[in-house]
């Protein structure tokens, strides 16, 4: 086996492992979050279900004490209890009831079962049971009240007996209290049944634990169902997403590699995989689409690249131009906003004495551009070469320009035919930037000649000669508007009076260091921006 396929081998396995502890990190997310959820119910359950059965057992463990007082005061004749205490004296029927009471006593599951006589902060006992050690409190035997005690006795006497329990967790009792009436139904005394704490909690604890176990078999029972359910209808619908995701990438370079989504859920899980089946088709449409694009765009490119190589063949681009004239020193340079631009610029000796200067800016950039360009530039030079003046050229040119129904576009255009050995320059301006002169040894300035209007505008436009001298020395400089239009970031143009400025910063030097110092300038101006438009410079020194 290949190395790579191996290495593409192990990324798989690497790639479906992780997605496997994605896939069983969800899972457990699911089930802890169950089980927190579970034991968060079972405590709320406990807590509810708790109060309600400590009442019962409560309500329960009362109703008993209460039934057994009934029956030892059923069994109690309150007219005899004051005899027995003041004589001491005991008969039949106190020997009757203290045998029931000895019964109840070791039948039932109370721990002390009295009936006592309040007097004063003390309780008088007339009956104790036994409570199976044969010891047992006598007739007449004394007990201190507590607090609680001689409340319970004060509701009791008052005909408002006590109908719950009182519990005393010091001494693990909860007791109730049962009056004894005379014939007169006047209470006489009380009985006290008391029940060991230890019972009534065992006896909750046995209900809490019963109801906690169903509460936790349904629990159990439903989270199974419920999570096998989630599984089903949430994880493994995620699952089959999550992994339809990562194989998109080869299922896309396959013809018929579409994703089917097989979900059934009923519910937004279904609807997630049908939008996921949607966007895959989408995708398919757009990829289609991306490419066809992509190569329109190349082809595009490559015109592009073709026009701009036809472009740069048309300028005269060999520098020095004229190696064996050591009268005059010229450089031009160009710098397109797009692949191609608009601006254009030409020189050429029409005689030994007699240098024609060109420099030219479209209103349009781009192919059209370009086409317009090649078409004017051609037109103007075969003009000058010719010997026309620049204003009679420019009359021509734009008579042809405006032949051409389908034009759109116009140019602007300065002109100048330079008589080498005496430094006239005759020059004719359509609608472009202002000349600017640079005398030796003096300070550049701006020559504001007179604008024609642009040519392929309107048909039969005159245009006038104006006419400079240069010594030797001087340097002509001219250039499109993307010079002095150059915006900074701050919407800032570069204009004509920072123009000036750098060129007389930058002194007595050759037209090609003048060109490559304003572009330096420009581009630390625009400070990374895009250029706007293109950028044409041309520049001749007579020395």
């Amino acid at each position: 086996m290949k190395k790579t396929d191996k290495a593409e081998k192990n990324q798989k396995v690497n790639a479906d492992d992780y997605q496997g502890k994605r896939y069983g990190k969800l899972s457990r997310r699911v089930v802890i979050g169950m089980l927190m959820l579970g034991v968060v119910l079972i405590i709320a359950v406990g807590v509810a279900v708790g109060g309600i059965i400590k009442d019962a057992v409560d309500d329960q463990y009362c109703q008993l004490a209460h039934s057994y007082g009934k029956m030892v005061v059923d069994c109690i004749d309150g007219d005899r209890i004051r005899g027995y205490l003041e004589t001491g004296q005991t008969d039949e029927h106190y020997r009757e009831v203290e045998e029931l009471m000895d019964i109840i006593e070791q039948e039932s599951p109370l721990k002390y079962l009295y009936v006592c006589v309040p007097d004063g902060n003390e309780l008088v006992y007339v009956w104790d049971a036994d409570i199976g050690d044969g010891m047992r409190d006598t007739l007449g035997s004394r007990v201190a009240m507590k607090r609680e005690d001689l409340y319970l006795l004060e509701r009791v006497y008052n005909n408002n007996p006590v109908e719950e329990l009182e519990f005393f967790p010091e001494e693990d009792l909860a007791v109730a209290f049962v009056p004894v009436y005379d014939s007169t139904d006047t209470p006489v005394a009380i009985v006290g049944a008391d029940f060991p704490m230890e019972g009534i909690q065992r006896t909750y604890l046995t209900f809490m634990y019963s109801i906690l176990i169903n509460i936790l078999v349904v629990f159990v029972s439903f989270m199974l169902v419920y999570y096998f359910a989630i599984q089903k209808r949430i994880v493994d619908p995620i699952r089959s997403l999550s992994r339809a995701a990562s194989q998109m990438k080869t299922r896309l370079d396959v013809a018929d590699g579409a994703f089917k989504a097989d979900i059934h859920t009923g519910d937004e899980i279904e609807e997630l995989g049908d939008s996921f089946e949607r966007m895959d088709v989408e995708l398919r449409e757009y990829l289609n689409k991306v490419k066809t694009i992509t190569a329109d765009r190349e082809k595009i490119g490559a015109e592009l690249s073709v026009a701009e190589k036809i472009q740069a063949n048309m300028l005269p681009m060999k520098f020095p131009a004229f190696p064996d004239r050591k009268d005059f020193d010229l450089y031009a340079a160009m710098y397109p906003a797009k692949e191609v631009g608009g601006d254009f610029y030409d020189f050429f000796l029409i005689d030994d004495d007699h240098l024609g200067l060109v420099i030219a800016d479209v209103s349009d950039k781009g192919v059209p551009a370009a086409l317009f360009m090649a078409v004017s530039k051609t037109l103007i030079h075969n003009q000058m070469i010719r010997g026309d003046a620049p204003n009679e050229t420019l009359m021509h040119v734009n008579n042809e320009l405006m032949e051409s129904e389908e034009n759109e576009m116009f140019v602007t255009v300065w002109a100048g035919i330079l008589t080498i050995s005496t430094g006239e320059l005759v020059c004719a301006n359509a609608g472009h930037e202002y000349p600017v002169i640079g005398k030796a040894g003096r300070e550049y300035e701006l020559r504001k000649t007179k604008h024609g209007t642009p040519l392929g505008i309107y048909e039969g436009v005159k245009y006038e000669n104006e006419t400079f001298f240069l010594e030797h020395g001087d340097l002509l400089f001219v250039y499109t508007d993307g010079l002095p239009e150059a915006t900074d970031p701050y919407q800032e143009l570069f204009g004509n009076d920072r123009m000036i400025e750098a060129l007389n910063r930058f002194g007595n030097i050759p037209p090609r260091d003048i060109l490559i110092r304003l572009k330096q300038e420009t581009d630390h101006f625009v400070d990374g921006r895009d250029p706007f438009d293109d950028l044409t410079m041309l520049a001749v020194k007579l020395m």
